[in-house]
């Protein structure tokens, strides 16, 4: 006499798809079947694949954000030492040039400030205590006799990518900082 479960495997048929019943095993409680399914070797090409194209979608993202967020530091650094230079005209009613600071831009591995450019900083009161990721500079330029103190040009060079195209920012005493170059240049 054939057991049920000898039957079920006498019963048993591939499914579409690859996907084939595994062998229905009875439960020891009430008598229930139960049936699970098993991925052939098509069904796991395929899966192979799905994930290779959210790989490939998902990647170059990633790296863009991250990129994003590493070339944020020189707006955010450059609105610091502009206020610096403003507090420090007002002050002293002169300007103190800066940099740049690095010498060029650090590209993909940050560098600390060189001891010239770190004295000035200190001088000016701008405080930055990680390695930079940009280039940092501050020339005087030339201002009306209403005005009331010199004004300054700051400006900031990116490079994070490495790619040696750099993401360039500038701002002045009566302007914040503002992205010079297209948003996909990191």
């Amino acid at each position: 006499m054939i057991g049920e479960e000898e039957r079920a495997m006498s019963e048993w048929k591939p499914l579409r798809g690859g996907a084939a019943p595994i062998a229905p095993k009875k439960d020891d409680g009430g008598g229930k079947v139960v049936v699970g399914l098993a991925i052939g070797a098509v069904g796991c090409m395929v899966l192979v694949g799905v994930i290779g194209i959210l790989a490939a979608i998902a990647i170059p993202n990633f790296l863009a954000m991250q990129h994003r967020a590493k070339r944020a530091e020189g707006p955010s650094v450059l609105n610091d030492l502009r206020t610096a230079e403003i507090a420090y005209i007002a002050e002293h009613g002169e300007l103190l040039p800066l940099g740049p600071c690095p010498a060029s831009p650090p590209g993909r591995n940050p560098r600390s400030m060189d001891e010239p450019c770190a004295q000035a900083a200190k001088a000016v009161g701008w405080r930055y205590e990680r390695p930079l990721r940009c280039s940092y500079e501050v020339r005087a330029v030339a201002s009306g006799p209403e005005d009331d103190g010199p004004d300054f040009t700051a400006s900031v060079l990116c490079d994070v990518d490495g790619d040696g195209d750099e993401a360039s920012y500038s701002a002045s005493r009566d302007r914040r900082p503002e992205m010079l170059t297209p948003n996909n240049v990191y």
